[in-house]
């Protein structure tokens, strides 16, 4: 689901993150990289079972069609992926892409805008975690939060 209210610092107060990752993305290799990290840190860390290549078959991975469908967007709308970066709960995670160029995420869900070019806005709607933006109007920035 979206959620054009909530903020990273109210999450990260109420969390107690315990541990944040950094990935820089200069190049497309370093996407891949980082998308592989991360989902063998949350794998291992809340015994989970995601996987980042059979994302388009299985729908209920939503950590792997976040990783792959917002990265995808960044890329070819925000002008270039700068940072992934992972926070890290005893209970819950929040992954947040960081891209150059910003944009409404307000008008592209509230009017459906790009809709016949990819399924990103859709499945942010119907996910069962939480996507939110650091500003719903100029935004570089998405955030996965997965209690």
């Amino acid at each position: 689901m979206i959620d054009f209210n909530l903020k990273l610092e109210q999450i990260k107060n109420t969390l107690e993150i315990n541990n944040t990752i950094q990935f820089p993305i200069n190049f497309l290799q370093d996407y891949d990289n980082a998308k592989e990290q991360i989902i063998q840190k949350i794998n291992k860390r809340y015994n989970k079972s995601h996987d980042q290549y059979n994302w388009i078959i299985n729908k209920e991975d939503e950590l792997s069609f976040f990783l792959n469908e917002a990265g995808s967007n960044a890329r070819l709308y925000g002008n270039k992926l700068k940072n992934i970066t992972l926070y890290l709960s005893n209970s819950s995670y929040i992954i947040e892409y960081e891209q150059n160029k910003t944009f409404n995420p307000q008008n592209v869900a509230t009017y459906n805008i790009k809709k016949n070019r990819g399924a990103g806005f859709k499945f942010y709607k119907s996910c069962k975690a939480t996507i939110f933006f650091n500003n719903i109007t100029n935004a570089n920035k998405i955030f996965f939060f997965q209690r």
